[in-house]
C-alpha cells in the first residue's frame, strides 16, 4: 500500500507541475492581450484627437484666408456644345461651360438668359477656329478660357462675365 500511495503522490506531483506552467502561460497570454488592447485604445484616442485638431486647424486657416475675399458671384450654365475643330474633319470638341458674374448684377443675369443662343453661337465660332493641339495642352486651356470669355463679353451690354469654367471638355 505504501507503494501505491507513493505512486499516486508522484502522479499528483507530476500533474501539479504540468498545471503550474500552463497556468503561468495562460496568465501571461491573457496579460499581454489585455496590455495590447489597452495600448490600442489609448493610441486611438490620442491620434484621433490630434487628427481632429489638424482638421479644425485647417478649416480655421481657410476661413481666415478667405475672410477678406467675400466676393458674391453667381453662375450661369450654358448647354453642352459639340463642334468640329479647324484643321481636319476628324477632330471635334464637346464643351460645357459655366459663366461667373457678380451676384449684384441682376441685369446681366437676365441678359444671359435672354441671349443664351447668341452666347452658344459665339462659343461655336470661337471653337471652330481652334485646332485639337491648341485645346489639349494645359496652358492652352487658360488661353481658350480667355478667348471664350472675350467672345462672350463682346455679346453682352449690361455687364461683363468675370470668369468661365469648364464642367466638360472632351477633345477627340
Amino acid at each position: 500500500m505504501a507503494r501505491r500511495q507513493k505512486e499516486q503522490n508522484k502522479k499528483q506531483d507530476i500533474t501539479e507541475e504540468k498545471q503550474k506552467p500552463t497556468r503561468n502561460k495562460l496568465f501571461l497570454v491573457v496579460g499581454l492581450i489585455l496590455f495590447f488592447f489597452i495600448a490600442g485604445i489609448a493610441s486611438f484616442l490620442y491620434f484621433d484627437h490630434n487628427e481632429k485638431n489638424k482638421i479644425t486647424g485647417n478649416e480655421k486657416a481657410k476661413e481666415s484666408a478667405f475672410a477678406g475675399e467675400k466676393k458674391e458671384e453667381e453662375a450661369f450654365s450654358l448647354p453642352s456644345i459639340v463642334v468640329n475643330l479647324a484643321g481636319s474633319s476628324e477632330h471635334y470638341v464637346r464643351v460645357t461651360c459655366v459663366l461667373v458674374f457678380p451676384k449684384s448684377d441682376k441685369k446681366l443675369a437676365q441678359e444671359l438668359e435672354e441671349k443664351n443662343y447668341i452666347l452658344c453661337d459665339a462659343l461655336i465660332k470661337t471653337l471652330r477656329g481652334k485646332k485639337a493641339e491648341e485645346i489639349q495642352k494645359d496652358p492652352a486651356a487658360k488661353k481658350l478660357k480667355d478667348d471664350l470669355q472675350q467672345a462672350i463679353n463682346k455679346q453682352l451690354f449690361s455687364g461683363k462675365v468675370t470668369g468661365i469654367y469648364f464642367t466638360e471638355l472632351l477633345v477627340q
